[in-house]
């Protein structure tokens, strides 16, 4: 194993050496520094970072506009590396980019997600992907015990579980702009997708623990009640299900994990056995269809795999383990990681029944297509499983893997 670890080490410093990762350190960073081999490379990547956003402390794609998508990953570079290092230096620039969050695109406690230089201000629409912000400021105040960075995350959170749409429907159509909001109702409001909420619901849930605020348990239990309602379906837990026309969009793997990390922290934090029950009860089918080459296909009905989306349901099985005590979804996991070990790797996706390496451009980016081999980027985050299974830290304990494994 360790043989293969340094091989994806190796991978990633010959393709980012020269071109830095600037926004996605989040994805490759946390993961390279924690062995030995990629501390020098992590190093260097913060520091290039530092270089690039130390005018506003914030990445630029361009010299018009910023986008708050491009501040997610790389915030979350800094925040665990700071956590590996304990640098106070990588603690203050943590410290001056979620002040520029503030500054750029915070307006009455609504997150927008596009700042144009030219003209000075936000664009139109909220971004409910960006409200991941929310966790970070969490992460801050964790680290810095600032009550106004607590204020911050608190303040956002209840702005957003106040929207009507959230509250009767789980969903959000709250925009800045009448007319957008029209229009956006009658096209997209009524579809239920859980990778429309996990970002700022986790962050509601972050917040949940330390300001234990009655409105936001009640938002939170509503919301997954009627997630279990609208998308458990035949006991398979849906992708997607348009509530007014009954569209649905069919079982995912990736739809999958991230329902179930949002229903195992809720259960961490409030100890209700009926968010754990809802998250066996998404990861059940799965495993009891587990392929014999134990990697499990992006589609419940498929046969081929995502790399990507294997390890973070991996990690979404050792989540349900730890708090359940059942030995299956280790079991499961276990095999799974083997798995990707013997027949997906270096490849981007497999048929997970004849474990042949198949070309599949819709899963994320590839390397080489004509070689079906993964992006870099999928092979850093690879490593999450072979951090868990070498580690002494579980998830749920205190200074344990919980933020280190977490996908955003």
């Amino acid at each position: 194993m360790n043989t293969l670890i340094n091989e994806i080490i190796d991978k990633c410093k010959k393709k980012y050496n020269e071109n830095p990762l600037y926004h996605d350190i989040g994805d490759i960073i946390p993961f390279i520094n924690f062995y030995e081999a990629g501390k020098d490379f992590s190093r260097k990547q913060i520091e290039q970072t530092v270089d690039k956003i130390n005018d506003i402390w914030l990445y630029k794609r361009n010299e018009n506009f910023i986008f708050l998508s491009d501040q997610i990953d790389l915030i979350l570079g800094f925040i665990e590396y700071y956590r590996q290092t304990k640098e106070s230096r990588i603690l203050r620039y943590f410290e001056k980019i979620m002040k520029s969050i503030s500054t750029y695109f915070i307006i009455n406690n609504k997150i927008y997600g596009v700042y144009d230089l030219r003209k000075k201000s936000v664009n139109k629409n909220v971004s409910y992907y960006g409200a991941v912000i929310i966790e970070y400021f969490v992460d801050l105040y964790e680290f810095t015990l600032d009550e106004k960075a607590l204020a911050i995350a608190t303040k956002l959170s209840l702005q957003i579980v106040s929207n009507k749409y959230f509250k009767k429907y789980g969903l959000l159509g709250d925009y800045n702009n009448f007319k957008y909001l029209i229009r956006n109702f009658r096209t997209n409001i009524w579809n239920k997708q859980v990778s429309k909420s996990t970002n700022f619901i986790i962050g509601i849930i972050a917040v949940y623990e330390k300001y234990n605020n009655e409105i936001l348990y009640e938002s939170l239990d509503n919301y997954f009640n009627l997630l279990n309602k609208d998308l458990m379906k035949d006991g398979l837990f849906l992708s997607g299900n348009n509530l007014k026309n009954g569209k649905i969009v069919k079982t995912n793997l990736f739809t999958s994990f991230e329902a179930i990390d949002m229903l195992c922290y809720m259960f961490f934090v409030t100890k209700n056995i009926k968010f754990l029950e809802y998250a066996k009860n998404i990861a059940n089918p799965w495993i009891e269809n587990q392929p014999d080459s134990g990697v499990f296909p992006y589609y419940f009905d498929e046969n081929i795999s995502w790399l990507d989306a294997d390890v973070d349901f991996s990690i979404s099985l050792l989540r349900i383990y730890e708090l359940s005590g059942d030995n299956k979804y280790k079991i499961a996991a276990d095999k799974c990681y083997s798995g990707l070990v013997k027949h997906n790797l270096p490849y981007s996706s497999i048929n997970v029944k004849t474990k042949e390496r198949v070309k599949n451009l819709n899963y994320g980016s590839i390397h080489d297509p004509d070689m079906y081999l993964a992006d870099e980027k999928y092979l850093a985050l690879f490593l999450k499983l072979p951090i868990y299974f070498s580690s002494d830290k579980r998830i749920y304990e205190v200074d344990g893997l919980f933020k280190l494994l977490r996908d955003r």
